[in-house]
């Protein structure tokens, strides 16, 4: 039986592993657009549709994960990352109706290809690396004297508490 814990691969590993992969997948998008959908390569219109589908994508995950990154409302992070899905979809299903009968085919992988590429890069850097760095950011935080006080003592009382719960 699969543990649904064993699914989330993001703490497993750390954010150095998620940052090569972002950079990878960063890289491979960079090429992508510049020898598929660069207007050399295609029209200028499939470029900035391209273009377009790549920002909204790579939103997406950014505006999810607001709420981890920084102090904001869950729900409109959410919401705004719904948006920009939907803003895809509705930019592939205009350039569907926008081109003639079979021409439709050509634009469709570039846009789409491009969109996809730009938010996994979004999403491996934003949860893999982002999120991590700032659940693991307490030890950058400054604190003040007093407040560090307050920490170690608490982290005392903890070690006292654990130590009269083992067994003799």
């Amino acid at each position: 039986m699969i543990d649904l814990d064993d699914l989330d691969i993001f703490y497993k590993y750390d954010a150095g592993t998620f940052s090569l992969i972002s950079g990878m997948f960063m890289i491979a998008t960079v090429t992508y657009i510049i020898y598929a959908v660069s207007p050399k390569a295609t029209n200028t219109t499939i470029f900035y549709y391209s273009l377009v589908a790549l920002i909204l994508m790579v939103a997406t995950p950014l505006l999810f994960y607001l709420s981890n990154l920084i102090e904001f409302s869950e729900i409109i992070g959410k919401f705004s990352s719904g948006i920009c899905l939907a803003a895809f979809g509705t930019l592939i299903y205009h350039v569907t109706q926008y081109m003639d009968i079979g021409s439709w085919l050509y634009p469709i992988p570039r846009i789409f290809l491009t969109g996809v590429l730009g938010f996994i890069t979004s999403f491996l850097f934003v949860r893999g690396v982002a999120v991590q760095m700032i659940e693991g950011s307490e030890d950058w935080i400054e604190l003040d004297e007093d407040e560090e006080k307050e920490i170690e003592e608490s982290d005392d009382e903890d070690k006292f508490l654990e130590e009269e719960d083992e067994p003799w």
